[in-house]
């Protein structure tokens, strides 16, 4: 989710991809929750979306989480999350841009779709054949991916029933409920 960093005055602004900040409205006045699991700490966290070049942002996350849960890549982490939200797993979606964290969170039982941005680090063979990719966040509110985690109509109907949960990830991206940094469903944020 965050792009680059700007000097302005005497702050020094981070930037957000373009269509982040737009999906994360959405999910947000769709009533989901969005959660932000980050490697950056929580305070890091919320000055960022406090101060992006959106403007204040922070009001679109119900919660934020860092490493001090654990690891995010190991699957306990996000186990640790799903029970202090006391959430299913099967109704949250995080949003990833690296795929150790993906592996880590299908592990915990989370719907997962990678971000590929230009200077992500490139997916295997079979990283791309079991997890969804997405190079926008506006394709994360058209309909259901077709390639799946688990493949075939099964995954196709579970992102229908996450599409009623949706949130966000770091391009690490939340948790929608979906778990992003960054980024509904509950989306767990990265850096």
């Amino acid at each position: 989710m965050v792009a680059e960093m700007q000097a302005e005055g005497p702050l020094v602004k981070r930037c957000v991809y373009e269509d982040v900040v737009p999906a994360l409205k959405t999910w947000k006045a769709a009533g989901k929750r969005l959660v932000i699991y980050s490697s950056g700490s929580v305070a890091a966290q919320k000055l960022l979306f406090t101060h992006s070049v959106c403007g204040d942002v922070l009001h679109l996350f119900d919660g934020h989480f860092d490493t001090g849960v654990g690891p995010k890549v190991e699957s306990e982490s996000y186990s640790t999350i799903l029970r202090r939200l006391r959430c299913d797993p099967a109704r949250v979606l995080f949003v990833t841009d690296l795929a150790k964290e993906a592996w880590a969170a299908r592990a915990a039982g989370v719907h997962v779709v990678v971000s590929v941005r230009e200077g992500t680090a490139p997916l295997s063979a079979e990283d791309e054949a079991t997890f969804p990719t997405v190079t926008s966040f506006a394709q994360l509110l058209q309909a259901p991916a077709k390639k799946a985690r688990s493949g075939g109509e099964e995954e196709a109907r579970a992102r229908e029933d996450e599409s009623e949960q949706e949130g966000s990830g770091d391009e690490g991206e939340g948790e929608e409920e979906e778990k992003d940094g960054s980024e509904g469903r509950e989306e767990k944020d990265k850096d």
